[in-house]
């Protein structure tokens, strides 16, 4: 999988398994857009969570979605924790460390 962040011109931010096809559209597999959500309790931290992208879409999650180019404003490599937190929900089942535990 190719994990990356995408700001869109609309301001949604989405992480998705990116890949750039032989047309030069964009095909977004999994996406799902991070939004900050509010504390739960008064003087905690905001948390942030996925919200399935595009929100109203009969598939949810688990869908793909071609976006032109144009439509992007620019890609990043989402956080570790992010990366994380996306292979937990659509990776194969395997969840492996990203970083070695063990030294020698």
């Amino acid at each position: 999988m190719n994990i990356k962040g995408i700001k869109l011109v609309t301001g949604e931010e989405v992480i998705a398994d990116f890949s750039m096809l032989p047309d030069n559209r964009i095909q977004l597999k999994n996406p799902v857009q991070i939004r900050v959500m509010p504390p739960k309790l008064t003087g905690a931290q905001p948390s942030v969570g996925f919200v399935p992208f595009p929100t109203f879409s009969d598939q949810a999650m688990n869908s793909t979605v071609l976006v032109e180019p144009l439509h992007v404003v620019y890609t990043y490599d989402p956080a570790e924790e992010i990366t994380f937190n996306y292979n937990q929900t659509f990776g194969s089942g395997i969840i492996t460390p990203s970083k070695r535990l063990i030294t020698e």
